[in-house]
């Protein structure tokens, strides 16, 4: 278990990069005509919440289910109690 959540955190970062790298390639490709000012706001509005998110599960409110510190320092709690660990081992 240990393992598998910060592989999955770095996936999610990894999918997050390449959505804003793309999202931002949109707004600055001045020379399509068929992206409008209305679709640069738009994406910059998911821009916006992209980064939102990011901030959130890094470095979110402790009571936010995307915060990566809550969930990291729950596991190390599990890890640590060996009456948690073997009861959630058999489960």
């Amino acid at each position: 278990m240990k393992e598998e959540i910060p592989n999955e955190l770095q996936i999610y970062i990894s999918g997050l990069n390449e959505i804003t790298k793309n999202l931002w390639e949109i707004v600055e490709d001045k020379q399509n005509p068929k992206i409008t000012t209305r679709d640069r706001i738009y994406v910059l509005s998911l821009l916006m919440q992209s980064y939102s998110k990011r901030m959130e599960m890094l470095i979110g409110g402790p009571e936010s289910e995307l915060n990566a510190t809550k969930h990291m320092k729950s596991i190390r709690d599990l890890e640590s109690n060996p009456i948690l660990s073997v009861r959630y081992a058999t489960d």
